[in-house]
């Protein structure tokens, strides 16, 4: 799996060492799992990540965009095509207003749901403590709606900044955003998901509520405790693998629970024993062998419940 050497020579002289070629995904995904890119770039800030989407429509090179491939599977076959990677651990995060009872805050897209956890709590604010624990960026979150039983993105983001396909900045509030359950569509201008190479995320606006540094440290410690509990840290997995059916009773972890599947494994993957709704990679697991056991489980679940479990996990490839 490679590029022809013109590409090669583009990318290395535009990029140098940000750029990994003929790249194992394992190398970048939080699975630990899947097969190789032709290559994967890295940056801070979606106006680097302009440049390569352009050359990549002038040369017809496939390309996705990630953060840190939290919630992403790809194929043991690979990705023939540029992986642009992203990530800015320590981020751009800027108080815009604020008074007694609210707060605005900016935020790059490739900042880190936990980097703007940190900082909420250290200047106390509330509304953002139902991140933590969710280890990807602000523009993977926005995109998936990232979230827990206490809160989600579409709670607070107030408008984002978007690459268009035109290669143009544009703003869009509130009207523009449709969150539904772990997804965001962007209304009347088609789907906002980076990987269908449209509108991609450079920054959002996040309105939270203004409280005092012990209040926020106290909900943090109460919400990093809960998820301790329930989920388990010890092996790799992309988190809760399928979204809650709607209109049931169950959960997907409950579901997958009473089917008697924890623990179930194939190769190196298995059902976590802690959790139902966790695929965890336990011994040197292949994309593949992540994909199988996925299959068996919504077998299972469908033909008890007759309830197709679909995933959150984005699968490329």
């Amino acid at each position: 799996m490679s590029f022809d050497n013109e590409f090669i020579k583009w990318f290395k002289d535009n990029f140098g060492n940000d750029v990994d070629f003929n790249c194992p995904m394992s190398k970048y995904t939080r699975f630990k799992a899947g097969g190789k890119a032709y290559a994967v770039v890295s940056v801070k800030y979606v106006k680097e990540a302009k440049k390569i989407i352009k050359f990549c429509l002038n040369n017809r090179i496939k390309y996705f965009v990630m953060g840190k491939g939290t919630n992403l599977l790809v194929k043991d076959t690979g990705f023939s095509g540029v992986v642009i990677r992203i990530l800015d651990k320590s981020g751009r995060i800027l108080i815009k207003e604020q008074n007694r009872q609210s707060v605005k805050i900016a935020v790059t897209s490739g900042t880190t749901m936990a980097a703007v956890c940190s900082f909420a709590i250290k200047n106390g604010f509330l509304g953002f403590n139902f991140a933590l624990g969710i280890p990807g960026t602000m523009g993977g979150g926005i995109m998936m709606n990232a979230g827990s039983d206490s809160g989600s993105m579409g709670d607070v983001v107030e408008s984002i900044d978007v690459l268009t396909p035109s290669g143009h900045y544009k703003t869009l509030n509130k009207g523009y955003l449709n969150f539904s359950y772990r997804k965001l569509e962007l209304t009347n201008i088609g789907s906002g998901l980076p990987t269908s190479n449209k509108h991609i995320i450079a920054s959002c606006m996040l309105s939270l509520m203004s409280s005092d540094k012990k209040t926020a440290r106290e909900e943090a410690v109460a919400v990093i405790n809960k998820r301790k509990a329930s989920q388990p840290r010890e092996f790799c997995s992309a988190g809760c693998f399928f979204k809650n059916p709607v209109n049931s009773k169950y959960f997907a972890g409950q579901l997958i629970e009473l089917c008697g599947l924890k623990g179930m494994a194939v190769g190196g993957a298995a059902v976590s024993e802690k959790h139902g709704n966790f695929i965890v990679n336990k011994n040197s697991a292949t994309a593949n062998d992540i994909i199988t056991l996925q299959k068996i489980i919504q077998k299972e679940v469908h033909a008890r419940y007759e309830i197709f479990l679909e995933p959150e996990v984005i699968i490329v490839g």
